[in-house]
């Protein structure tokens, strides 16, 4: 930006095309990351994924809307508002650049939502698991000798 001088003619749309090339090109490299993260993330839930503490910690944390679905959700809904921001202010000649952007509006998913995204899966395990923990110690219970 240092090197465009300031005297020339086309000044501000060669501006505008630089910030606009850094932004593409950051997104690019911010796309990139989520996929390695998001890839990560699924890898390590499918490793502990038939263990009853993480199925626990997953299925408290999706209800509570502070979980890996409620982030990525919340990501996108941000990189769509940024995008709408940059059409806004860069691409659309007609917006006034001293305007105040329009405000960010989000909304949690639902329980059922959650539920439908994976949810449910870890509710079964912990289910599952639960009946099957009760049925051992019963029966052991049952076979144990009092004298």
């Amino acid at each position: 930006m240092k090197q465009i001088p300031k005297t020339r003619p086309d000044y501000k749309k060669r501006l505008k095309e630089l910030q606009l090339r850094t932004i593409k090109e950051g997104d690019q490299l911010d796309e990139d990351y989520r996929n390695r993260i998001n890839r990560l993330v699924k890898v390590s839930q499918s490793i502990t994924g038939l263990s009853p503490a993480p199925a626990f910690t997953l299925l408290a944390t999706d209800i509570m809307g502070t979980g890996v679905a409620e982030e990525r959700k919340l990501k996108k809904a941000v990189q769509d508002y940024k995008d709408f921001c940059v059409q806004l202010y860069y691409i659309d000649e007609s917006v006034d650049e001293e305007s105040e952007p329009p405000d960010f509006h989000y909304q949690r998913s639902s329980v059922k939502d959650i539920l439908s995204q994976g949810g449910l899966s870890n509710s079964l395990i912990l289910i599952l698991l639960n009946v099957l923990f009760f049925s051992g110690a019963y029966v052991a219970f049952l076979k144990y000798d009092v004298r």
